[in-house]
């Protein structure tokens, strides 16, 4: 936890202790978008049927602030009531570079 508090806290050894609130709280503050990148491109690679459900596979493009990456993305898809339902994403850090 304290090498975590440090990179929040851009380096400050000195600074004191955080309760879990108290770092929940800043991080939210300092992230600002919730927490969750921005998928600005997908394309996709591959999809396949699990149990009634969606794997999609892709590569895609994302951003948070000045953190930008290109990789493989993971989610889950489903249909609900007609309408597709999709599961929040991860992305790897492959550059997605070998296209098939």
């Amino acid at each position: 936890m304290s090498d975590l508090k440090n990179e929040l806290l851009v380096g400050n050894r000195t600074a004191p202790d955080l309760t879990k609130e108290q770092f929940v709280t800043a991080m939210k503050e300092m992230i600002g978008s919730g927490g969750y990148p921005i998928m600005r491109e997908f394309e996709l690679r591959t999809v396949k049927v699990d149990n009634g459900n969606f794997i999609v596979i892709g590569c895609a493009k994302a951003t948070r602030e000045s953190w930008h990456q290109t990789g493989f993305v993971v989610f889950g898809a489903r249909i609900a009531e007609g309408k597709p339902k999709f599961d929040i994403w991860s992305m790897t850090s492959n550059s997605c570079s070998d296209k098939k």
